[in-house]
Parts: structure tokens; sequence; C-alpha cells
């Protein structure tokens, strides 16, 4: 297990723009950046607390993949604890991930047997820069899934590529 702390600033990049941002980031890192293409899966607490300031306790997770199989029980997952963001008023989110690698088993059934529900999912596709191995940058596009996929995986259908 691996604790990280997630710094996320969001913002939306020109087309003409993107080829000097990519330019200046290779510049500052030193390196060119690698390309990412990954599934990402939000589980909420099937029992949550009541509506009140207790449901901010509730503990949020999720579960991500590179996607580089089709059938969703083969692929690598990682478990994901997302931490509550620092205090407001700043201009980027910082929080405390958690991040934790299902070696065995289903990582979608685990999610059911510890007690969550499917809430959301997405992909998300892109480049990574590196940045002295202590810092990664990502200038990412979220792709919406039109038919959820864990859906499909319920009823044991395979993932078909168009759907993403």
């Amino acid at each position: 297990m691996v604790t990280v702390f997630e710094c996320s600033l969001h913002g939306h990049i020109s087309n003409k723009l993107k080829a000097k941002l990519l330019d200046r980031l290779i510049g500052i890192c030193g390196t060119h950046p690698f390309p990412f293409f990954e599934h990402e899966i939000g589980f909420i607490p099937t029992t949550q607390t009541a509506e009140g300031p207790q449901r901010n306790e509730d503990v949020l997770l999720r579960i991500k993949s590179p996607i580089e199989e089709n059938d969703l029980t083969k692929r690598q997952w990682t478990l994901c604890q997302l931490g509550h963001p620092e205090t407001r008023g700043r201009t980027v989110t910082v929080r405390p991930v958690l991040y934790s690698k299902i070696t065995v088993g289903d990582a979608l059934k685990f999610m059911t047997v510890l007690g969550y529900s499917y809430a959301f999912e997405y992909t998300k596709k892109g480049i990574i820069f590196t940045y002295r191995d202590i810092l990664k940058i990502s200038i990412t596009q979220i792709f919406k899934v039109t038919k959820s996929l864990f859906s499909f995986f319920t009823r044991d259908c395979k993932l078909i590529n168009n759907m993403i």
C-alpha cells in the first residue's frame, strides 16, 4: 500500500496551445511523455450514513486499470481510497490517496463483498510526464462511458472494444 498526495489543477487547453504546453513540459521534465489509457469505476457504501455532517466520513473507493485487456476479470486492478480535499479557497485540489494493487481474485466482486455499490465509471486517455521520479504530470481527456461496463460484467459478458 502506498499513500500519496494528489494535487489536481483542472483546465481546458486549446489545440493550438497544446503543442506549446507539451514542449514546455518536455523541457522542464527532461523526458518525453508516455501514453496511458485507463478505466476507472467508482463505488459508494451500500449503506450510507444519513444526510448531515457525519456523511462526510463515508469512505469512497475506486478501482482503476489500464485498458490492455478486454476481459474485465483479467485486468490488473488497483484499489484507490480517496481522502477528503484540503480546505476550500485554493485554486488546486490537494487530497491524500491510498493505492493498493489487487493481485489475486476478482476486483469487482471484491467491492461488493466489502459492502460497496457501483456509482459511476469513465475512461481517461492521455499522456504522463515524470519529473525526477517524484512528480507525475498528466494531460488527460476524460470520456463518459455510455453503457455501463460494470453491468455487462455482472451478467458475465465480455467487454467489447468499440464500447470505450
